[in-house]
């Protein structure tokens, strides 16, 4: 059926009132050339071909069908067409096609005749979700690079004006302009503020994000709900296939994670605008973020997070993937066996009452029907005189030589023979007459030949009811009904029996199982065990040169890696970090020995070396500084610079100035009282606060010149 053209609407008195105003100039909606009409009852008349195109839909798979069948089968959701024609008005709403997994802006416009009767519905799709989505992450995208070139270009005025450097020719020119561009990266950010002042909120905001256990304790009292999102550039980290597997929306620059609680309790997860699990969120954050706070440095007292600093420096998950896979079949098989075998022993102990019970039931040699049959000739043996009696009687009304039936019947049609040829209906009653004498005849016999038969015989009768008695004790023993379920235990008790005989065999096969995988995970466990065994020295190596700056020149940190008497998950090593920061101390677990300030840049270090290792975007160090401080705080703090230039964001929350001088991007989080309550705040310090700050920092509440003069020191040295 063609769609009505806007002639055609006139004539039809349509009013157009609605839908020139959504065709209007001065209206600021983006249409798309995307149209689905219907009639007033929800028939789909027509859609255009861009319609078709975009989501995907053949002409004949759409036209013609119902809106509302549309909506009840999920292709719409909702079915905007079919909304404005159970509520006869304009509806704008988010509709999605399920089969694209598009979200689209759509308008619907119902259409009238004179008569106030609804006679089309006009839908229009206007800008799709995904593309504002997209315009605004590219708005968002613009406004930081405008800033960050803004900071850029104070600073190059800053540092231009001040240099001492002086040059002339245009290579040179150039040169300095590409070192004064490249010198100084944003990948370093540093939080303080008091103790108490909120600088926990982001980790617990931060720990939202990563898909831990939402509290609703994290909503502000009053509000409804609190919205936690971040934005990472990804565009380093080939994370595609991540998207791609878990069907989610992927865009190669940039990575919005967005977290919404609910006072009322619930919470959703958004994945680049796109509904997620957080199981989803909590597998991309791990990807994304690693987050050190104080209490994980009780990690280093766990052999689990020894041995995967091992595997991660190894990089050995492909050697590990493989031998897990080996491992967990290894495992299957022990399982089958040692279940195999409980079942071969409990059955080898029920083996005499299965064989007595299985006796039992073959020498019954039940069939099929049987008691049905025994019923019944049990009746009939028991009430034989009764039977017989009444056979009898039959027989004599039906053959008696004195007016029985069968003489009655046959005199009635001598009878009608001799009117047949004046009146010709009695010829049609002497065929059924005729019949019914063949058929009583017949029958007459038959209850003759029964009282022949029927004889009351007590020695069969014992025997039926000795053999019923039998099937009856059988069918209470086992707990049954019928002789059909008696003959199916039977059957059990014959595949029990034969399974204990073939135990033996299936035990072998599965033993010759378990030792040629086990031979497979001790070789591919060696291939681990060689992996860590390099990546430990080379820990070893690493650590001696990170920590001999950071305040130990005399320490030794040695990996020991010993084998286990059986394997688990991870292989048949045993790993212990020794840690001695004494000359000539006794080597111990690294936990036991070391004290917080150590700890402290032991964790560093590790990190450090991690960090290079395996590709995230964003560290957080939570107070890593705990226990140290003055020129090994500095230290650390160069640390953590270095590793913001491995193309990561390093976030460091601190309270020592000497880390927070080393910081490219500094802010400051706040309390403030106002009437309502108390609020924390976050936000970036200017080149002239932060001096102030580290100056507080260094001298407390109140600023001296010389707190001041120390703290410049401290973020140009």
């Amino acid at each position: 059926m063609a769609i009505p053209s806007f002639s055609a609407f006139h004539d039809e008195g349509i009013n157009l009132e609605g839908l020139l105003e959504i065709l209007s100039p001065e209206n600021n909606l983006v249409l798309a050339d995307d149209m689905m009409v219907s009639d007033g009852n929800g028939i789909i008349l027509r859609v255009s071909e861009t319609y078709e195109k975009n989501f995907g839909f053949a002409h004949d798979s759409i036209v013609g069908k119902s809106a509302f069948d549309l909506e009840a089968d999920g292709t719409f959701t909702p079915c905007i067409t079919a909304e404005v024609i159970r509520r006869r008005k304009k509806i704008s709403a988010t509709q999605t096609i399920n089969h694209t997994h598009k979200n689209v802006m759509t308008v619907g416009i119902p259409l009238f005749d004179a008569n106030g009767e609804l006679k089309y519905a006009v839908c229009f799709n206007t800008v799709s979700m995904e593309q504002i989505n997209s315009i605004q992450r590219n708005y968002r995208r613009m406004q930081d690079s405008l800033q960050h070139y803004s900071q850029e270009i104070a600073e190059l005025r800053t540092r231009a004006t001040s240099t001492n450097l002086l040059f002339k020719s245009a290579p040179m020119q150039r040169l300095w302009t590409l070192m004064q561009n490249t010198a100084n990266t944003r990948a370093n950010i540093l939080i303080t503020g008091e103790t108490g002042a909120g600088k926990s909120i982001i980790l617990g905001a931060i720990g939202l994000l990563l898909g831990q256990r939402a509290d609703i304790k994290a909503i502000k009292k009053g509000a409804n709900k609190c919205i936690v999102e971040a934005r990472f550039n990804i565009s380093a980290y080939q994370m595609e296939p991540f998207f791609t597997q878990r069907d989610l929306e992927y865009d190669p620059d940039e990575c919005i994670i967005r977290r919404e609680l609910y006072a009322s309790g619930k919470s959703r997860a958004f994945i680049n605008d796109t509904p997620a699990s957080l199981a989803q969120m909590k597998e991309l954050g791990e990807k994304l973020i690693d987050v050190h706070s104080q209490h994980q440095n009780l990690l280093l007292n766990s052999e689990g997070f020894q041995l995967n600093v091992l595997d991660i420096l190894a990089q050995d998950d492909n050697e590990l993937s493989a031998y897990k896979d080996i491992y967990t079949e290894y495992r299957n098989v022990c399982k089958q066996l040692a279940d195999f075998i409980t079942q071969a022993e409990q059955s080898r102990k029920d083996e005499d009452y299965i064989r007595f019970q299985l006796e039992q039931l073959d020498d019954a040699n039940l069939q099929e029907g049987e008691q049905t049959e025994l019923e019944q000739e049990a009746e009939t043996l028991n009430h034989a005189e009764e039977i017989k009696a009444g056979l009898y009687k039959v027989d004599q009304i039906m053959a008696s030589e004195d007016a029985s039936l069968l003489s009655a019947t046959k005199e009635c049609m001598q009878t009608l023979h001799n009117i047949a040829r004046v009146y010709t209906r009695a010829q049609e009653w002497i065929g059924r007459l005729d019949s019914c004498y063949i058929e009583l005849k017949d029958l007459s016999h038959e209850i003759a030949g029964a009282q022949e038969e029927v004889e009351f015989n007590p020695t069969r009768l014992d025997y039926v009811n000795e053999r019923l008695n039998l099937i009856y004790s059988l069918q209470q023993k086992h707990h049954v009904q019928t002789i059909e379920e008696l003959i199916a235990v039977q059957t059990d008790y014959h595949e029990k029996l034969n399974a204990i005989t073939s135990f033996d065999d299936r035990i072998a096969e599965l033993t010759a199982q378990k030792e040629t995988l086990y031979d497979k995970v001790i070789k591919q466990a060696a291939v681990l065990t060689k992996l860590r065994s390099q990546s430990g020295k080379h820990i070893e190596r690493q650590m001696q040169s990170l920590l001999v700056p950071l305040g130990m020149p005399n320490v030794r940190f040695v990996v020991e890696l010993n084998p286990r008497k059986e394997p688990d998950s991870k292989g048949m090593d045993s790993v212990t970090f020794l840690f001695s920061a004494n000359k000539n101390g006794t080597l111990q677990n690294v936990a036991s020995v070391a004290s917080g300030g150590e700890i402290a840049r032991v964790m560093l270090s590790l990190k450090a070396m991690i960090a290079g290792a395996v590709k995230l975007p964003t560290i957080i160090f939570d107070e890593i500084d705990t226990g140290v401080s003055g020129s090994i705080a500095e230290k650390m703090a160069l640390i953590m610079q270095e590793m913001g230039k491995q193309n990561r964001q390093v976030i460091s929350i601190t309270h020592l100035p000497q880390i927070a001088a080393r910081g490219i991007t500094h802010y400051k989080v706040y309390k403030e009282d106002t009437e309502t309550g108390t609020n924390s705040h976050i936000r970036r310090l200017t080149d002239e606060e932060r001096v102030k700050e580290i100056a507080n920092m260094l001298s407390g509440a109140t600023l001296t010149e010389a707190a001041l003069n120390n703290a410049k020191a401290l973020i140009s040295g």
